[in-house]
């Protein structure tokens, strides 16, 4: 996208606008209904190792009311998530949005079922890599099954989030897929 052109661009902006951020982090942009399956995001990211949680926080864009936000921080507390390691964003504007997508680790998209697509697409114009849904149109829009998941399964999610931020070179290739 060209709101942030580069990786610096986009974590000089991120240092300004959000403190609690670390950098590593991975993302999720997405809507609240089952669907988008923000609450089995929250529990693959609790089973993953808490060495992996300590160094990849898991930032949620998400405009939510009040009282859902409560409920899902109370639910990564449940399920042993650190405050410091879970950030909800809420509403983002669109110059912040691309500089989370350029700026993350790795984007997560665990949808169970997905028409278009828009934030894999919109993460691939930031050249975000991307782990994503093995279901309905995301392996079309990645172009292959590299880093896909079961959606269903958040122990899939967490499998593929950690084989992905332990292989050097995925990372890259991600980055390389998001590129094309």
């Amino acid at each position: 996208s060209s709101l942030v052109g580069s990786r610096p661009a986009a974590e000089s902006l991120l240092r300004k606008s959000y403190r609690r951020l670390r950098p590593g982090f991975l993302l999720y942009v997405g809507g609240d209904d089952p669907r988008k399956n923000l609450e089995g995001t929250i529990l693959a990211y609790s089973l993953l190792p808490e060495s992996v949680r300590r160094a990849h926080q898991l930032v949620i864009v998400c405009n939510l009311p009040l009282a859902r936000r409560a409920q899902l921080m109370a639910h990564g507390r449940r399920l042993g998530i650190r405050l410091r390691d879970l950030l909800l964003t809420g509403f983002v504007p669109e110059e912040e949005l691309a500089a989370l997508y350029r700026g993350c680790e790795l984007f997560i998209f665990p949808s169970l079922y997905e028409g278009a697509g828009l934030p894999v697409l919109e993460a691939m114009s930031c050249e975000a890599p991307v782990a994503a849904s093995n279901s309905s149109s995301i392996p079309e829009i990645l172009g292959d099954l590299e880093a896909t998941f079961d959606p269903a399964d958040p122990t899939d999610i967490a499998r593929c989030i950690v084989e992905v931020l332990e292989s050097p070179g995925q990372i890259d290739s991600l980055r390389e897929r998001s590129r094309v």
